[in-house]
């Protein structure tokens, strides 16, 4: 089955968008003729037209204005000024930091506009140490994604080389699918380096440690086979569009961040200001939250409202979005849809989002990219009713954490309101009791046998 959505391919522009990429305006303009690279120059030059107002600090876009408090201070995990160095903590420098990932012992930032791939220890929800420089710019230019394989080593998507390509220890960086083509060539599938992608931008594997790429510009979901090395269409049209179905059928609109959950891969659909949802196992695709037009509304499915939705993480049945145009981080719960905002931010734009877990639950934390002060943010993970961060339990309305509302009233009926009178009757008014001195026993409503009267 085929969901045309209601709206229209946004036209909206997507609220400073570049910012998650490189920069805003003047600044993706001199960095595209500086780099030369035709594709980069060309994703770079579109990104650019498309900044244009973005959702205010307050959160209003589309006529919404948002219900949600902003933030104004936020602790800061790693980062100082915008710049090129490592360093600890308090020293080290990023431009335009972009996805993140957590593995063991730390975190791996995307140092978009530096194009490196760099490394902070982090413990205990702190940064500890100094970061170091894995990937450097003679291996990258503008790394966008990164994401984890089985064996350890980091996949990640090169945006100007239009690449996927492999970070290990040992070998270094090789390349594992895709070469530069000119802008105007139609993307093809292929083989490894023979394929060819636009804009590749989001990354996840799976179990099997199959790749799964969002081509931004061609508007697809490419798959990158481990036992083939085959590069393939696995979904979407190639033409922008916000429509469910079959991986034929379906449509995207400059899909960015993805992220792989018991076999379903989240999708930030940025200009459909929606998350959507590809099937690992057929390419068909649904829609978890969004309702296709920019917003600020928290709801469930279709009835919350998304600014420019650009970088994912999950775990445990969550969804974690990096909103861009919003400025805010929130969450999905992958079974429902419902979608709460976990945080607000006056200046800060995130574009990319981890969580850091943590020796105990206390201990973790979501990492958030901050393209425009070039800082890594720390922000708590609210906890469930049971006080686990990611159990998902919530209280019913019988007030049992985790339960099912299964509470019945005196009568047996599902949340009905009848109660037991004074005299023990479902839903009497107390009329009902009467005295019995037969019996010589304390009855409701008389007292010892006797009656009102003889008292």
């Amino acid at each position: 089955q085929v969901t045309q959505h209601s709206s229209s391919p946004s036209t909206s522009p997507p609220s400073n968008l570049g910012v998650a990429v490189l920069g805003t305006g003047g600044m993706l303009r001199d960095m595209a003729l500086v780099r030369g690279s035709s594709v980069l120059v060309a994703a770079l030059l579109l990104l650019c037209a498309l900044c244009g107002t973005s959702a205010t600090a307050s959160g209003a876009a589309a006529g919404v204005e948002s219900p949600f408090k902003e933030e104004a201070k936020v602790p800061e995990l790693c980062g100082s000024t915008c710049g090129d160095q490592d360093g600890d903590a308090m020293h080290m420098k990023l431009r335009q930091p972009g996805a993140l990932l957590s593995v063991s012992g730390g975190l791996v930032v995307c140092d978009q506009s530096n194009s490196k791939l760099k490394f902070m220890r982090i413990a205990s929800g702190k940064a500890e140490g100094e970061s170091k420089t894995l990937v450097t710019p003679e291996n990258v230019d503008m790394p966008a994604g990164v994401a984890l394989g089985t064996d350890g080593s980091y996949f990640f998507t090169d945006l100007g080389n239009q690449q996927v390509k492999r970070y290990d220890k040992k070998t270094g960086v090789t390349v594992v699918a895709g070469h530069k083509s000119p802008q105007e060539a139609r993307p093809e599938e292929g083989k490894g380096v023979m394929a060819t992608m636009k804009a590749p931008y989001g990354i996840a594997a799976d179990a099997g440690m199959d790749l799964y790429v969002s081509d931004m510009l061609d508007n697809r979901i490419r798959r990158v086979v481990r036992l083939t090395s085959v590069v393939e269409f696995f979904s979407g049209t190639g033409a922008a569009g916000f429509k469910d179905g079959p991986r034929g059928a379906a449509a995207f609109n400059h899909p960015m961040g993805v992220t792989m959950m018991k076999g379903s891969l989240y999708v930030a659909d940025s200009r459909n200001h929606a998350v959507r949802v590809v099937s690992a196992s057929d390419g068909g695709v649904s829609t978890l939250a969004g309702s296709g037009s920019r917003g600020a509304a928290d709801g469930k499915g279709g009835a919350a409202f998304f600014d420019t939705p650009v970088g994912l993480t999950s775990r445990e049945g969550w969804v974690f979005v990096a909103e861009h145009g919003g400025r805010a981080v929130r969450r999905i719960l992958a079974s429902t849809g419902e979608v709460t905002t976990l945080r607000r931010f006056k200046t800060a734009t995130p574009a990319g989002l981890a969580l850091v877990q943590g020796p105990t639950e206390a201990d973790s934390v979501l990492a958030v990219s901050d393209a425009a002060s070039c800082k890594v943010l720390s922000i708590g993970i609210p906890r469930s009713c049971d006080g686990v961060a990611l159990s998902g339990k919530r209280m019913d309305r019988c007030g049992v954490c985790g339960g099912k509302d299964a509470c019945v009233d005196c009568a047996g009926v599902p949340h009905g309101e009848a109660k037991e009178d004074k005299c023990g009757v479902c839903g009497g008014d107390g009329s009902a009791c009467r005295d019995a001195p037969q019996t010589g026993g304390e009855m409701p409503g008389g007292e010892g046998g006797r009656s009102p009267e003889s008292a």
